[in-house]
C-alpha cells in the first residue's frame, strides 16, 4: 500500500490522500475518503465519500472489502463541508466507483 495516492477529478484537478494504516485510528476531524482496490497499474477507486468525521469512513468499510475487494482506505482533511462535496462529485464523476451508483 502506498503512503499518498493523488486522485484525479473529472475537472482535471489532483486531490492527494493519505493512506490509513489502522482504520480503528481514524480522526474525528472532517474530510474525504475513499476505498480503493490495489491494481497491477495503481489503484481502482472503489468508493468515494466524504464525512463531518473521518470516522464515516467506517461505514461501509466490510461491504467494500467483501464485495468489492478493497485493500485501502485513505483520507484527505476538508474542514469545509461545501468543499468536501464538491471534491466527492469531482472525483466520483472521473471514476464512477460501483458503491457510489445510485
Amino acid at each position: 500500500m502506498k503512503a499518498y495516492i493523488d486522485a484525479r477529478g473529472v475537472s482535471g484537478n489532483s486531490f492527494r490522500f493519505r493512506a490509513v494504516e489502522d482504520p480503528a485510528h481514524l480522526q474525528s476531524m472532517a474530510g474525504n475518503f475513499l476505498y480503493v482496490r490495489t491494481t497491477r497499474t495503481g489503484f481502482e477507486v472503489v468508493y468515494s465519500g466524504e464525512g463531518g468525521s473521518l470516522t464515516d469512513a467506517l461505514g461501509r468499510w466490510d461491504e467494500a472489502r467483501k464485495d468489492h475487494s478493497a485493500t485501502a482506505i485513505y483520507v484527505r482533511l476538508n474542514i469545509s463541508q461545501a468543499t468536501r462535496l464538491e471534491e466527492q462529485a469531482d472525483i466520483t464523476a472521473h471514476y464512477h466507483p460501483p458503491m457510489n451508483a445510485a
